[in-house]
């Protein structure tokens, strides 16, 4: 049963279109800074951050969190925005579910505060300025956007009205249920990627048939990852034949995100299967490299000869 985890700044949309969607799939709706109040006997975010420190805050939204860890089923949770930038936190999250990322334009968000003043708003005591309080805290996150997108594993556009917005949530959602079924069978496979465990010789084969970029990118390949981690001892191949120069963001997430994280399964070797001649040679060079701080590479011409390089191992 899969929880799924709202990530973002203030104000993108988490807790409305988490508890509407809740509400559809019928499961439980958690919203991390409510609980987060109720155990530091605040009646209101506001009042939380003027009586407690941040540290104090942050503590209480990691207690949330390790809560959550033993709640048993499906469940939509909503996060404070401070909470994937926590690391303990971030760490408990990627081990409750998917990580989903709610993207919407800060302008927009802005506009929509000024034309809704019901929250309360501080008053600078010397001058006496307004400030609000919800327009500081969208633009105290803004620097953080590339730490929520590096946590995600997908994220969602919601600069469309509400409804739009649940209609994209319950779309992912249901993408993402289908990628739980191809995780079972051992097999992914859209336009632009294969990826299937091949039992007999204990690899994951990942086979790029055209380019792709961000989602259509992370998507095979954190199946390939969930694969690694599934079964024991195994190597991964990768088909580059139909290879292409990788976008740059997504360069830095694999770079960043990705093969670490394939460190810590079993495979010891990469297999990269290359054409003898081939137009992105430096791109394939740079990947190697970078695979060597991790794995042993081989690089071969064709399928056949990826069987002598794979030595037999015990399946799991």
């Amino acid at each position: 049963m899969n929880k799924y985890i709202l990530i973002g700044i203030p104000y993108c949309g988490k807790s409305t279109l988490g508890q509407r969607v809740a509400e559809l799939l019928q499961i439980p709706f958690f919203d991390t800074d409510v609980m987060a109040k109720e155990k530091m006997g605040e009646r209101r975010l506001f009042e939380a951050f003027s009586s407690y420190s941040h540290m104090q805050f942050h503590e209480a939204q990691k207690e949330v969190v390790r809560d959550l860890l033993d709640f048993q089923g499906s469940a939509m949770i909503a996060t404070g925005a401070e909470v994937a930038l926590i690391p303990e936190s971030l760490a408990l999250l990627k081990d409750l579910g998917w990580i989903l990322h709610i993207q919407r334009d800060a302008p927009t968000i802005l506009e929509e505060l000024k034309n809704n003043m019901t929250s309360p708003v501080l008053i600078e005591k010397d001058t006496g300025t307004v400030i609000d309080f919800r327009q500081k805290s969208v633009e105290a996150y803004l620097e953080d956007l590339p730490h929520y997108e590096a946590a995600a594993d997908l994220r969602m556009d919601n600069n469309g009205s509400e409804d739009e917005g649940v209609e994209r949530l319950m779309t992912l959602i249901q993408g993402i249920n289908i990628k739980e079924r191809q995780t079972k069978r051992g097999k992914f496979d859209s336009e632009f990627c294969h990826v299937q465990y091949m039992e007999g010789s204990n690899l994951v084969l990942l086979t790029w048939k055209k380019f792709c970029r961000h989602d259509d990118y992370k998507e095979p390949t954190l199946f390939a990852l969930e694969l690694l981690k599934r079964h024991k001892n195994t190597d991964l191949v990768i088909d580059a034949r139909n290879g292409f120069e990788d976008e740059k963001e997504d360069v830095e997430w694999a770079f960043s995100t990705l093969l670490p994280d394939m460190s810590k399964t079993d495979c010891k070797n990469v297999v990269l299967i290359m054409k003898e001649t081939h137009d992105i040679e430096d791109e394939m060079d740079m990947w190697a490299k970078e695979f060597k701080k991790y794995f042993t590479v081989h690089r071969v011409a064709s399928c056949h000869n990826v069987i002598s390089l794979v030595e037999p191992k015990q399946v799991n």
